[in-house]
């Protein structure tokens, strides 16, 4: 009977003692070599244990995820101020006028879209920029909403906090949503206030305007001062050539060494067929014994006469007198043929740059980028936010989620060391 007794005492659930003690109380009372009284023994260890166990779950629940879950219940239902939010809808196009060519009536409009993509992400970095944080906070007082004493402690902006923790709430407070196929932007705004958070959604789509605007103008701008600037460097060598050029013909008293050469040559065949008119009107006096007549030695000296201008002209176009100072015509033509080269391809290298600066006047005065909103920024009717029930909820499933799995990481390395 005092066995029994003792053995159920132990078998109730644990008062006073560990479960060390309950089992070397029943290693006392029930004999080793026994069988069944080992198996009795496991039995009841593995009772207590269980026992033992349970209630370290049930706290680590209620500590871990109920206790959690319910504060933030009571903060989201009683304390969590009401936020407001605000969309606006926009997308930026790229509008080009098309020439009318010359089989064709007229010109037509054309929508770019290799852009679409590329304005759009950037107006949406725009968007939570810290260059359109400091416009809404000079123009909106973005700082003051956003730290209203009567906004809940979590939820409100410290009064002292630097512009990089402005920048920061705003993006909390903010989400932007790019569509890469269409270019479409959504920008929705969350504030304290309806009407402030479309006053802020309106400056932000305002801001982004300006922002493509000024991008497009100074684009155009960047297009026609670089063709400028190819116009001025293109008139300069262009100058430089006809100045060279002009420095040459001074020098050898020559306008056109081509035109001069041409009229050496028709000169030098003049002067030969009078030469050989002389030479056949002396030979027939020779042939007539009159050869020392007065008009045979006329011709005479016209034949020799003639003989020095053709040399001398000749000399002169092809410089083959040692003694000769003035530049040969043919080196002139060879020095002019080249400096005319030059001027012809400086020319048309300026003509070619000031084409292009006439596109560019004309595609920049034709081609702008604009913002078109299609919808908002709406006008909130009632507080969408915070979500007071699915928050809540959605902080209970997380962390019973982490408390189930660490519950079976435990069970796993309790099972491992047994």
């Amino acid at each position: 009977m005092t066995d029994v007794t003792g053995k159920n005492d132990l078998l109730l659930p644990a008062r006073r003692r560990s479960l060390s003690e309950r089992v070397k109380s029943l290693r006392t009372i029930v004999p080793r070599r026994a069988g069944s009284g080992r198996k009795t023994i496991n039995m009841e260890l593995e009772g207590f244990q269980e026992r033992e166990v349970r209630p370290y779950k049930l706290k680590s629940l209620l500590i871990g995820v109920l206790l959690p879950s319910l504060i933030a219940l009571f903060y989201y239902q009683l304390i969590a101020s009401d936020q407001y939010e605000s969309e606006v809808r926009f997308v930026v196009r790229n509008i080009s006028v098309l020439e009318s060519d010359g089989d064709e009536e007229g010109g037509g409009l054309s929508v770019g879209r290799s852009q679409l993509t590329q304005d759009a992400h950037l107006v949406a970095d725009y968007i939570e920029s810290l260059d359109l944080v400091a416009i809404l906070d000079d123009e909106l007082d973005l700082r003051s909403h956003y730290s209203d004493p009567k906004i809940d402690w979590f939820s409100r902006l410290a009064e002292n906090s630097s512009n990089e923790d402005l920048l920061n709430h705003w993006e909390a407070m903010t989400s932007t949503y790019v569509d890469a196929p269409s270019g479409i932007i959504v920008v929705s705004v969350r504030a304290f206030d309806a009407q402030k958070a479309q006053e802020l959604a309106q400056r932000s789509l305002e801001a982004a305007s300006d922002l493509i605007n000024d991008l497009s103008q100074r684009a155009a701008g960047d297009l026609v001062n670089r063709a400028l600037a190819e116009v001025e460097i293109k008139q300069t060598g262009y100058q430089e050539a006809l100045t060279a050029l002009q420095v040459y013909q001074n020098e050898v008293g020559i306008l056109d060494p081509v035109t001069a050469a041409r009229s050496l040559g028709e000169t030098v065949a003049e002067l030969t067929g009078e030469k050989i008119k002389a030479e056949t009107q002396l030979f027939v006096l020779q042939q007539s014994n009159a050869e020392n007549s007065a008009t045979a030695r006329q011709l005479a000296v016209a034949v020799e006469t003639l003989d020095a201008q053709i040399a001398e002209l000749r000399n002169r176009m092809a410089g083959n007198r040692p003694t000769d100072t003035d530049q040969p015509l043919s080196e002139a033509m060879i020095r002019f043929s080249s400096l005319e080269a030059d001027r012809l391809i400086a020319e048309a290298l300026y003509e070619a740059a000031r084409k292009s600066l006439n596109i560019a006047n004309t595609t920049a005065l034709r081609k702008t980028a604009y913002v078109s909103a299609y919808s908002g920024p709406t006008l909130a009717t009632k507080s969408e936010f915070p979500r007071r029930l699915e928050t809540p909820f959605v902080i209970f499933a997380g962390l019973f989620m982490i408390w189930a799995t660490g519950i079976l990481l435990w069970a796993s390395v309790e099972d491992h060391r047994e």
